[in-house]
């Protein structure tokens, strides 16, 4: 059986990995000894965090906050891999609220940094 810990831990990994395409990228890897396992803060290119995060709320239904410039995703054992599907699916189709007046940030490689296999929990009507 694996943890509440270990399950968010996953799903945070699997998240960075799956954010990284549509140019998000961690304020901190979620496999680093200073971040916390079960949130992480995507950032992008001259975003606004709190446009991207009202628009997910009103146009998704998922519930994130806006820190330091990111998105704050906070992950539990009730979340799984489709949450982190609809949560990625949202940002693409959101247009991340970009400012053009913003240069774009430079990618933080992530260093060879993969996401393991995420064990998926079933869908509960919890959100992130």
């Amino acid at each position: 059986m694996v943890s509440i810990r270990e399950q968010a831990a996953a799903l945070a990994t699997y998240l960075v990995q799956e954010a990284a395409p549509l140019g998000w990228t961690p304020y901190r890897n979620p496999v680093s000894h200073s971040a916390s396992g079960h949130i992480v803060v995507l950032r992008t290119a001259g975003a606004v965090a709190s446009q991207v995060q009202a628009r997910l709320a009103a146009d998704h239904k998922i519930i994130t906050s806006s820190r330091g410039g990111g998105i704050r995703v906070s992950l539990h054992a009730y979340n799984c891999s489709d949450d982190i599907h609809a949560l990625t699916a949202a940002l693409a189709s959101s247009g991340s609220a970009r400012r053009p007046d913003l240069p774009p940030l430079r990618n933080d490689p992530l260093g060879g940094f993969r996401a393991r296999d995420v064990p998926s929990t079933g869908r509960d009507e919890g959100l992130m």
